[in-house]
Order: C-alpha cells, then structure tokens, then sequence
C-alpha cells in the first residue's frame, strides 16, 4: 500500500512516530504494530485500520487470557481485583475488572471518586456492596447497575468465594497507573 502510493518509509516512520527500520520489518511480516501505531498507520497512509488487517482483528485486540491481566494492589487479605484491559477505544470509555474475594474478605479500598456508572456482574458466590445509605446484597447471576450511587465497600458474607466482574465507565483518567501492581 505504501509503495504502491509512492509514500516513503521515512514519511510514514515520522508520521506515525516509529523508526523507518520498524516499517521495514512490518513489511515484511516480522514485528505486529500495537494497536496505537496501527492507528497511526493507517492515518498515515490514508486507509482504515480494518483494510490495512483485510478485515481481520489480531485475536489479542478481542481476548484477554488470564496471563494477560494486571493485578490491582489492594493491601486486603483475600481480595483479588484484576484489570482486564483491552486496545482501543474501549479503554477509554470503560474499565472492566474481575474480582475474587475469598469468605469473610472485605475490599474498603475506594479505587475511583469521579462520576461514573458501575456494572457488577457476580458470576459466583454472594457479595455485599456497601452504599454508604444502603446495602446490597448479591448472589450469583445477579447484575447491579449503579448511576447514582457508588459502592464503598464490597465484602462476601458467604461461605464460598465471590467472583465477578465490574465495569466502570469511564473510567478515571490516570488511575490505572496509580493501582497496580509491579
């Protein structure tokens, strides 16, 4: 696409902010662009990321393996939050986490201050949010959805471990790098 629009190497490189020896191999097949530059690519050279992938989405843009998840430093015995994080233009437009509080556990750390909205999804055992005016009590299959009100503290009154997902949107500008872990 680029030589056959007669765009140099060194042109494309600068616009999308690469070396001209990274186009080459791109070129060539031996290195995958990340889905920012792929972006600039396409830009670039005036097209679509879909017609610079001939329609097809690399697998990791779409699944997040369990390897692939970042853990959430919270201090908290038996509470386990990840971020499973996606490229693009979801990221920006929501945060979506999965938990794992053993029995008895309690997460009081408040991850998030800004308007937002909250999707919890529990997928296993019971979980308790705490409102602040109110409690509300979870059990598997169930799905809060919270405009107005924000969960504070989260904790597993059951016997078996509470997992789930939570979804906030959007998410908080700057505090993934506050709350991971290294």
């Amino acid at each position: 696409m680029r030589t056959n629009g007669q765009i140099r190497v060194r042109d494309v490189a600068g616009q999308c902010g690469v070396s001209p020896s990274f186009i080459y191999q791109l070129e060539q097949g031996k290195v995958e662009p990340s889905h920012s530059t792929l972006k600039s690519l396409a830009r670039a050279l005036g097209t679509s990321v879909a017609m610079l992938l001939g329609e097809e989405i690399p697998e990791s843009w779409m699944v997040v393996r369990h390897g692939g998840r970042r853990r959430v430093v919270t201090g908290e015995a038996g509470v386990t939050i990840q971020v499973l994080p996606f490229p693009g233009q979801r990221s920006k437009r929501m945060l979506v986490l999965a938990f794992d509080l053993a029995p008895g556990a309690v997460h009081r750390q408040v991850m998030f201050e800004h308007e937002r909205e909250d999707l919890v999804c529990l997928t296993a055992g019971e979980l308790e949010l705490d409102l602040g005016h109110r409690r509300l009590r979870l059990r598997s299959g169930d799905v809060a959805h919270l405009v107005l009100d924000r969960p504070r503290v989260l904790s597993n009154p059951g016997s078996t471990g509470a997992q789930g997902i939570w979804i906030v949107s959007p998410p908080q500008a700057g505090a993934e790098g506050r709350m991971f872990e290294i």
